[in-house]
């Protein structure tokens, strides 16, 4: 469910993972041993022992939001400030390249608009 979300928050600096296959209850624990905030719209996962005694952080996106309102819900809930954007994919650092070497790859609007590409 919150894929996308994971893939915004990378670009708004933070680290995320995302695995549809992980279940409920690995999830909770990779949060406790990893110390991670852990992102649910699985209301089930609240009543997760863990989770439910505050052992482990969570924080619920509620259903029905699209990803720019599921990204704003959660940096106003966590308060955290837009920080250097990395990739959406890998979360690694971005680099500026020259738009020569990315102009194949790029719809001429978007090439005519910009002036930087990463």
């Amino acid at each position: 469910m919150l894929g996308g979300l994971a893939r915004w928050l990378r670009v708004a600096g933070y680290e995320a993972e995302f695995d549809v296959h992980v279940p409920d209850g690995e999830l909770v624990r990779r949060a406790l041993r990893e110390a991670k905030i852990l992102l649910t719209s699985d209301s089930g996962i609240l009543e997760r022992y863990a989770v439910s005694e505050g052992l482990a952080s969570c924080l619920f996106v509620p259903r029905g939001l699209d990803v720019v309102q599921q990204l704003g819900h959660v940096l106003r809930e966590l308060g955290l400030p837009l920080r250097e954007p990395h990739c959406m994919e890998c979360g690694g650092e971005l680099d500026t390249v020259p738009v020569q070497e990315v102009a194949e790859h790029v719809p001429e609007k978007v090439r005519n608009q910009c002036d930087e590409f990463f």
